[in-house]
């Protein structure tokens, strides 16, 4: 169960001990007050970790991207323009390594940042490969079917098979909703009613990979492309976040009923 989804009584938070959580929970537990999480399987949660090892080795990779632009800034090296971008290009690797240094040190601490990002490319690549194939030959349908859905590509169609995992367990589109985090922060007290940014619990993973879905999913779909015009004024970054909730309701759909999504028209 989730510690904290146990209720507690305010005298709790300034006495704790382990009789008093256990008889707690006895107590909750025969009023049938505690709902059980569900645990994935040992085949779901390894496919798991190893999609989790892909992300942290693409956050390592800015990381050390960051921390060798820094580098260069700090040095005084100005990068030309038309190699200062996101995307490091051969140009740019060999532009790196013809900088001339005044020590011997500085190139090779400038070469082992460099070698450092080519290895972790070169890993990150390997197992998105290794990821791609595993779905294929264990999760063909399900990894079918959320890849007909506009925006949704490999990568995401993987890290919803293994952080969401089997959609018959949800009773509702609203439970894998609040699970996944595209639900909006609410309070209400008599007059005051405020609906605030999006709920803190969340798979953040498959959050930010809808998200970013969902920006190729408006170029392509006619519906979502209107349904995103159709908010117009308000933040890109909020009607963004709608449309991202309707990708996910599409992709709990096609997983439900086992039907391939076909993109709609506008009349």
């Amino acid at each position: 169960m989730n510690p904290c989804d146990i209720p507690r009584v305010s005298k709790q938070k300034f006495t704790k001990t382990d009789s008093i959580d256990a008889r707690n929970l006895s107590k909750l537990l025969m009023a049938g007050l505690l709902n059980s999480v569900t645990i994935p399987d040992i085949k779901r949660e390894q496919l798991r970790s190893l999609f989790r090892r892909r992300v942290h080795l693409v956050m390592y990779t800015r990381s050390i991207k960051s921390r060798l632009k820094a580098q260069l800034l700090y040095y005084g090296i100005i990068i030309p323009d038309d190699l200062d971008n996101a995307a490091w290009t051969k140009a740019f690797k060999a532009w790196v390594k013809k900088i001339k240094w005044q020590h011997e040190t500085g190139k090779l601490m400038m070469l082992s940042n460099l070698k450092q990002v080519e290895y972790q490319h070169y890993e990150t690549n390997d197992i998105s490969n290794h990821l791609r194939k595993y779905c294929r030959d264990n999760y063909k349908k399900e990894y079918d079917l959320l890849q007909r859905v506009p925006g949704i590509g490999p990568l995401t169609a993987i890290c919803f098979i293994s952080e969401v995992g089997n959609i018959k367990r949800f009773k509702n589109f609203k439970q894998l909703s609040c699970l996944v985090g595209m639900m909006p922060t609410t309070y209400q007290s008599s007059d005051t009613n405020k609906t605030q940014g999006l709920t803190p619990r969340a798979l953040r993973i498959m959050r930010s990979y809808l998200v970013e879905a969902a920006w190729q999913a408006v170029r392509i779909d006619p519906v979502l492309r209107e349904y995103y015009k159709k908010h117009t004024g308000k933040k890109p970054n909020d009607i963004i976040v709608k449309v991202a909730r309707k990708l996910l309701s599409r992709m709990y759909g096609v997983l439900r009923t086992e039907t391939k999504y076909e993109i709609g028209l506008v009349k």
